[in-house]
């Protein structure tokens, strides 16, 4: 399971489940095509469940097609 936040949101928001690597995540630009920070972190699931802890935060940024 990897979540995700974007800017300066203070609430993650659920990216999707991935059975394999790589997983391929589609960031929404924002109305300025402004570059957006993204935070990332990932959680092992099992039967639908997520089990243990979240990974370490990844954190990156977009950059806007020009």
């Amino acid at each position: 399971m990897i979540e995700t936040k974007l800017d300066n949101s203070d609430t993650w928001l659920n990216a999707g489940q991935f059975q394999s690597s790589p997983a391929t995540l589609v960031i929404p630009g924002n109305p300025e095509s402004l570059p957006r920070a993204v935070q990332l972190r990932a959680r092992y699931v099992e039967k639908n469940a997520p089990v243990g802890q979240y990974s370490a935060v990844v954190a990156t940024a977009t950059q806007p097609a020009s």
